[in-house]
């Protein structure tokens, strides 16, 4: 069999202590085509550790096995997975032996929804912190993605950067021109066409991509498959993040723009830009202080950093990338990725069934490929043990937040009102996130999330803050979308003289169009009763 130096020298790693002299095997935590999984206990230091064993025996399966160990020997962050030891088992196969980490990936965690605007900030902060050390010793992932990102103990306040397996480090990229690393809808558009010289930025670009998808449930770049989403990387801009989260703070946005730039020039090049942000959002947040979270900076890289230093530009509405990259070159890279091993490729399926108030008919499955009316169905159907579901509230919830990430109206006034049903007198937490998702409602346009917004900020019984301006909004909001129960609403208001003059006159206009539309009600004078807010 073929050998190479680098491959033996795993043989001189293993020190006196035979691997089974060192490491008590617990059990097999995974296996898949490339090799297992062990969870074992480390003799030395006693603690518990994760042993990647691979049972591939190509030579270069090998060689990306050894690089991704030696990578992961020069490092030691606590947002990367720890190091502990790699050689070979008593029978030869490589092993490389991690930090034992209990918890979740962050996909499986936005399974359940969206994380919070200040779980994203923290996100940020500690990938972004991960990636510049990283960065620095001249180690570049080329592969972050959700389900690369551990959440230990479950938790956004402790976060993992993992599997360094496609990682270039210096003197380590066992990768040619024209081969694409990493996974599609998360990759940079220079690792697409198979570039050269991916450096750090790219990194950022899947850190853009990820938080992109942290915060709105989906990603900037969907698709069934790999030739869709290429093309969709490569030749459109994702949806404006404000338009789907419109509470996300400006700066954020900003920071969002700069890594997501198509052009990796005009792409943020410092991960410490990152963590700096996060921090200083997370405190401006803290102190409730607006100015700071609307601020919109721009950024250079500091010298020395591993991509050039540039300055940061607002990414335009029309991506330059169309006039240089044809849509044939584009399909064309697309088609080339069947043929990459390294390429995570999702299976070619067919486009899941419609579905209605009967999740039998196909909900599930459009809810988890991006339709928010079938994560709605599929709430409603969990809420109630309907159609087979057994009744569980929480999954239900998640549902109800995923749907109203996906933009479906309806979904966000379940939320919104579920949240608020569940919340005790003083969770505050839950209040705004009841709160947050009510808002978003309304800013999609749906009439009844716009009422219930309004109905909750109003006195003496909305469970939130009292405030006869968000509910002049909301109901006024709603009413000029033709939901008239906002329309008599918002008459009750302006009856009762609250509300400032300007509020008032923009109530009277809203409820005379709708009175001029054909509503029926009292003040349209067909003598029915206003409501009484």
């Amino acid at each position: 069999m073929e050998t190479d130096p680098r491959v033996e020298r795993l043989r001189a790693l293993v020190g006196e202590a035979t691997f089974d002299e060192r490491f008590e095997r617990v059990r097999e935590a995974g296996a898949g085509g490339m090799g297992r999984v062990l969870e074992a206990i480390d003799r030395p230091s006693g603690r518990r550790i994760a042993v990647k064993i691979l049972t591939g025996r190509a030579l270069p399966d090998r060689q990306r096995f050894t690089a991704e160990a030696e990578i992961l020997e020069g490092l030691a962050h606590p947002n990367i997975v720890g190091y502990v030891a790699h050689g070979t088992t008593d029978a030869g196969e490589p092993y490389l032996a991690m930090d034992w980490l209990d918890g979740e990936s962050l996909a499986a965690r936005l399974r359940r929804g969206p994380v919070t605007i200040d779980e994203a900030i923290a996100l940020a902060r500690q990938l972004g912190a991960a990636l510049a050390y990283a960065h620095g010793r001249g180690v570049v992932h080329r592969d972050l993605k959700p389900s690369n990102v551990m959440l230990v103990g479950g938790s956004l306040d402790d976060v993992r950067l993992i599997d360094f397996g496609v990682a270039k480090g210096e003197g380590r990229d066992l990768t040619h021109t024209g081969q694409l690393i990493g996974t599609p809808g998360y990759m940079a558009p220079e690792q697409a066409l198979g570039r050269r010289g991916i450096d750090g930025r790219a990194d950022l670009f899947a850190l853009g991509c990820t938080l992109y998808e942290a915060l709105t449930g989906a990603s900037p770049f969907p698709g069934h498959e790999v030739m869709e989403v290429l093309a969709r990387l490569l030749l459109h801009e994702p949806p404006a993040i404000a338009g789907l989260v419109p509470t996300v703070p400006p700066r954020l946005a900003a920071l969002l723009d700069a890594l997501l730039a198509k052009e990796p020039e005009a792409r943020l090049a410092d991960a410490g830009v990152v963590v700096a942000e996060a921090e200083a959002l997370a405190q401006a947040r803290r102190a409730g202080d607006l100015a700071a979270q609307a601020l919109r900076p721009s950024w250079a890289a500091p010298a020395g950093a591993v991509a050039p230093a540039v300055t940061v530009r607002a990414r335009p509405r029309r991506s330059p990338w169309p006039r240089r990259v044809g849509v044939a070159a584009a399909l064309a890279v697309a088609a080339a990725v069947a043929g990459v091993a390294l390429v995570e490729v999702a299976p070619r399926r067919p486009a899941p069934p419609q579905c209605d108030f009967d999740v039998r008919t196909g909900c599930a499955a459009r809810c988890a490929t991006g339709d928010g009316d079938a994560c709605f169905y599929l709430g409603e159907a969990q809420a109630l043990g309907r159609n087979g579901q057994v009744v569980d509230a929480a999954a239900a919830l998640a549902s109800y937040r995923r749907g109203c990430a996906l933009a479906s109206g309806r979904a966000c006034t379940r939320a919104g009102t579920r949240l608020l049903d569940a919340a005790d007198a003083g969770d505050a937490d839950a209040r705004a996130a009841a709160a947050e998702v009510l808002e978003r409602g309304c800013a999609l346009g749906s009439g009844s999330t716009c009422r219930r917004l309004g109905l909750e900020h109003l006195a003496p019984k909305g469970r939130l803050a009292p405030d006869d301006q968000i509910a002049y909004r909301a109901l006024t909001s709603a009413c000029r979308g033709g939901d008239y129960p906002s329309c008599w609403l918002l008459a009750g208001l302006r009856e009762g003289g609250r509300g400032s003059a300007a509020e008032r006159a923009a109530a009277d206009e809203v409820i005379a169009a709708a009175c001029a539309a054909g509503a029926k009600h009292r003040v349209c004078g067909d003598g029915a009763a206003a409501p009484t807010p």
